[in-house]
């Protein structure tokens, strides 16, 4: 699974199990918006929310247990 990120902000969710941030500008080889390839497909929540990018303090609160603090 993708999580595109505001620019210069995945570097909060280094150390996260199961996550590896990519570096501003890195390649993603995923299919154009709306097609399907092999078992890829991008998903768009319905209405605007689609068109703000999570932030990364929220992305790394809803992976993290809350025992751990974020960074």
């Amino acid at each position: 699974m993708w999580w595109p990120l505001p620019l210069g902000t995945g570097e909060r969710l280094h150390g996260v199990p199961g996550v590896t941030p990519y570096p501003c500008g890195a390649e993603i080889l995923a299919p154009p918006v709306g097609k399907y390839a092999g078992d890829c497909v991008w998903v768009l929540p319905d209405g605007e929310r689609w068109r703000t990018l999570t932030s990364a303090d929220e992305l790394h609160h809803a992976l993290v247990p809350e025992t751990v603090p974020c960074p």
